[in-house]
């Protein structure tokens, strides 16, 4: 049997939807935080534990100490709890971490065996969950994942769209490249028999036939407002922007690994398909 953690975020409804005849738990029912909680769950026979739950707002994480507050509570105890409770139940671990583990200094994508330095609180909270994960769990998949985006909840594609509908201009950084990942495609393609560290975006590749590789913020957002019929011209570049928390400048993860695996659509198709299907309606 399957247990969800985090079941009411963008993520962890998208895998309510593919498994629901899964245990299903958020804060409102199972504070992860308090393991005497997680233990209530011991009646069932638990095979696959997979945590989508994670405090992450990013710029909120910065004003916080990293001890005893939500940030603390969910990214790092959380996660030790879930470790003790899946090596007591001899259920496989599968845990969504980030690229803001790295710093973003590298001018290539990311391995999964790359040297990781985050640079903000919630990369150093997300940091922390990896580290005991690594060194405590008996059996896990750790995933990593970036910009992430969904038919449920919110993301920066309703940002952008809900800014355009009001005509208003928006500024993205043109100099901070990611690649995005849809919730759909995780969820469809994610190899459970793995075990380790797994990079997963969507495919990025030019052999893809799109033409597009990586992304800037600002390309994204141009490319949201096309595919949607917004004016493009209300997007505009920006080189900084005046936010509490560092940012990592390059984003990419690289996904070979993912890709000898599984054969993964291009980001391009599955943004078309959220923005068309439940953005516009």
């Amino acid at each position: 049997m399957i247990l969800i953690v985090g079941c009411n975020g963008m993520l962890g409804k998208e895998f309510v939807l593919k498994y629901p005849d899964s245990i299903q738990v958020d804060t409102h029912n199972c504070d992860i935080s308090n393991y005497d909680d997680l233990l209530k769950l011991n009646e069932y026979e638990i095979t696959t534990i997979i945590n989508c739950a994670a405090f992450t707002n990013v710029d909120a994480c910065e004003g916080m100490d990293m001890n005893d507050t939500p940030v603390f509570k969910s990214n790092v105890v959380g996660v030790e709890n879930l470790v003790r409770f899946s090596n007591y139940k001899n259920a496989k671990l599968i845990h969504f971490s980030t690229d803001y583990v790295f710093d973003g200094d590298s001018t290539i994508p990311y391995k999964e065996d790359d040297y990781t330095n985050p640079i903000s609180k919630y990369g150093l909270s997300k940091y922390l969950g990896e580290l005991c994960i690594q060194k405590k769990c008996l059996d896990y998949l750790l995933v990593r994942i970036s910009w992430l985006f969904g038919r449920n909840g919110s993301s920066f594609i309703n940002f952008v769209v809900d800014n355009l509908n009001q005509n208003k201009e928006i500024g993205l950084l043109d100099n901070y490249f990611g690649t995005p990942t849809y919730t759909g495609t995780i969820v469809e393609n994610l190899p459970f028999d793995e075990t380790g560290v797994l990079h997963f975006t969507n495919n990025y590749n030019l052999d893809s036939n799109y033409g597009i590789t990586i992304l800037s913020w600002y390309e994204y957002g141009k490319i949201i407002a096309r595919i949607g019929g917004w004016d493009e011209d209300l997007i505009k570049p920006i080189q900084e922007i005046n936010r509490p928390a560092k940012r990592p400048k390059n984003s990419i993860l690289n996904i070979d690994k993912l890709l000898s695996i599984k054969n993964i659509d291009h980001w391009y198709e599955c943004l078309k398909e959220v923005i068309n299907k439940n953005i516009i309606k």
